[in-house]
């Protein structure tokens, strides 16, 4: 294909981290359904809970019932109770997560600083509640039921949305079920910074869409390959603007309206080469044509597509500045033209509990896209989390990506080093430990001692010179960041665009999950980086991967439904770059293409998995450097 094409890479990375970098300018600059799990994966949680503190509403009621014991370490000498979440992760390890104890603290009401369903912007009346609550910790903040509006849309597009900076909440618990915020910009919506001990339980957000769509579904009614133009129904309106943002246009079922045709994922990225939208015009009122550069030439009449007007713009969510112990509860989110939640800046020990990120379910006539990207993105934060009980669904990317950045060396001088490094947090006083051009480690670490990361190549001086041991096509990674130690349980992962997970850190649990027709592979696990664009995975060493149902996924025919790979610039890794890796007990159903492709990978055991629906597919690719893999005792039936 020319410009159509099946993105088979994590591109998404640079263009989430270039949102948090953005992110984070805007907030330094601006100050910043309860999901219900399947009846399944609800009852494999109470089956499988390794919590010593349920996080489910019911549980919360008996913790409010029978408060936790106060712990000692309080501002102001005031000794506020906490909720401890002891959660155990991959191989037993544990770590604990802190919420707020909500039932003998001081309440105040969103109404008392002036917020009103009635106001055009709440953004000063959130910021001054904000204020009041950073000088009180212990506090209850409440937030009526009803619809609130922030950062009306601006038509010309010359402002970002107004970030409401959470900026040093400690012991605040943020009761919104039944509030709804919708906000009509691009940027950071919501920004918290430098919290500890902080739950914002039962909001629902939501963007402006009726002032500045994130999705049209069209279908092709005829094309001219001579003129290079294709005529596009937007069957779902009566009609449309020729005067629209096109970001992507991507194939999707013609029955269900989401991503991924079976068998097929035609795709055009249009914000990667802008030019190639030579003109749109009308035809009718709800039939446009589209003239462009050759790149949409494998459209055919009768296929049918979502077209994105929004993909990489902004984020519901920020969680950054070494914030930790935030909790995330039953929080609904349905449309964002980014994504819902970015962490990182050393980000730790949070958990998304509960929580809908997905159409809005009275509006799904009329919307098909959730969010113009991934759902969860983390990168470069200081991982302990969890991800449990939610829906995620519908979005234009990866349901999760955790990875920390790397740099790609393009030049060294002495002391002074020039990388491509566009998802890497690089701060004075951080150790960058170094790997040569075939990604094996060289044990040789500097220390960073000035940055200049204000263009594409990042600028690094050094507290030594390491000419005589790094060179060009070399890899630096922080050693002060890991996102590692986490675990993604009895969640319902459904009907997106590209991945299911991205798992590009060590220690993982994945367990008691379903993915329901994910358009590409259900999980990913990779180190890969193109220079110019993007340059993510630090190595995986230990993942278990058990107990979950992938049901009809890699729709679209991506290839595999689990691939392990390595991309330097085209070329694999020469070594072990992935770990102690257990991928059992998992039940496939009617997958499409391989099981399983891996290269690059060491101590490797696929095993009592069971598959139903494949049919004379060969199961399992392995390529590039693999050793002490184990695949056995799987069942296989049609």
């Amino acid at each position: 294909m020319n410009g159509l094409i099946r993105i088979l890479t994590a591109a998404a990375a640079v263009l989430a981290a270039t949102v948090m970098t953005k992110a984070t300018a805007t907030a330094e600059a601006t100050l910043t359904a309860n999901a219900t799990a399947t009846a399944e994966a609800t009852a494999k949680a109470e089956a499988t809970v390794t919590t010593e503190t349920n996080v489910t509403a019911e549980a919360t009621a008996k913790a409010e019932e029978k408060p936790a014991a106060p712990l000692s370490s309080r501002t102001d000498n005031v000794r506020i109770a906490r909720i401890e979440d002891r959660i155990k992760g991959y191989g037993g390890e544990t770590f604990t997560i802190e919420r707020p104890e909500p039932r003998k603290m001081e309440t105040v009401h969103a109404e008392d600083f002036g917020m009103s369903e009635a106001a055009e912007d709440n953004t000063e009346a959130l910021r001054k509640a904000v204020g009041y609550l950073r000088e009180h910790p212990g506090t209850k903040f409440v937030i009526g039921k009803g619809v609130y509006r922030f950062s009306p849309f601006d038509p010309q597009r010359k402002t970002g949305v107004s970030t409401i900076a959470l900026r040093g909440l400690k012991d605040i618990f943020i009761e919104a079920e039944g509030a709804e915020f919708v906000y009509g910009r691009v940027g950071t919506f919501i920004g918290i910074y430098d919290c500890n001990c902080l739950q914002i339980n039962g909001l629902s957000v939501d963007y402006d869409r009726e002032a500045d769509p994130i999705d049209d579904v069209f279908r092709v009614v005829g094309t001219d390959p001579a003129n290079k133009t294709i005529d596009m129904e937007f069957f779902l309106k009566k009609e449309i603007s020729p005067n629209m943002q096109v970001q992507a246009i991507t194939q999707c079922d013609p029955q269900t309206l989401t991503f991924g045709a079976k068998g097929s994922s035609k795709e055009w990225y249009a914000y990667i080469n802008p030019n190639g939208i030579r003109s749109i015009t009308e035809v009718s009122p709800n039939v446009l044509r589209l003239t462009h550069d050759g790149a949409a030439s494998d459209v055919a009449v009768g296929e049918t597509y979502i077209l994105r007007h929004h993909v990489y713009d902004g984020t519901v969510f920020h969680l950054a500045e070494k914030s930790r112990n935030v909790t995330f509860s039953g929080v609904r989110i349905f449309g964002s033209p980014g994504m819902a939640l970015i962490v990182g800046g050393r980000a730790s020990h949070f958990q998304v509990l509960d929580c809908y990120m997905g159409v809005n379910p009275a509006l799904e006539a009329k919307h098909k896209v959730s969010l113009g990207a991934d759902a969860i993105h983390i990168a470069n934060s200081n991982g302990c989390f969890r991800i449990s009980g939610c829906d995620i669904s519908r979005q234009g990317d990866d349901a999760l990506n955790v990875h920390d950045g790397l740099g790609y060396i393009k030049s060294v001088s002495g002391n002074k080093l020039e990388m491509y490094a566009s998802a890497m947090e690089l701060c004075v006083g951080d150790t960058l430990s170094f790997k040569d051009s075939l990604f094996i480690e060289t044990g040789r670490k500097a220390v960073i001692t000035s940055a200049d990361l204000s263009g594409t190549i990042k600028k690094v001086t050094l507290d030594r010179d390491v000419s005589e041991y790094v060179a060009a096509g070399f890899t630096a990674w922080n050693t002060g960041v890991d996102s590692g130690n986490y675990v993604i349980s009895d969640n319902h992962f459904h009907e997106n665009r590209a991945r299911g997970l991205l798992l590009q850190s060590s220690r993982g649990l994945c367990k008691g999950n379903r993915f329901y027709r994910v358009q590409g592979m259900p999980i990913r696990i990779v180190m890969d980086i193109v220079p110019h664009l993007w340059q993510e995975g630090t190595g995986v060493d230990g993942l278990l991967v058990s107990g979950n149902l992938f049901d009809e996924c890699d729709y679209g025919a991506w290839g595999t439904q689990i691939e392990i790979s390595t991309n330097i610039n085209g070329k694999p890794a020469g070594g072990i770059v992935f770990r102690n890796i257990e991928i059992s007990r998992n039940l496939f159903r009617n997958p499409s293409g391989l099981l399983l492709n891996i290269d690059n990978v060491g101590n490797l055991d696929f095993i009592r998995n069971r598959v139903t629906g494949m049919k004379d597919i060969a199961p399992v690719l392995t390529g590039n450097k693999t050793e002490a893999v184990t695949i056995e005792r799987n069942r296989f039936s049609k």
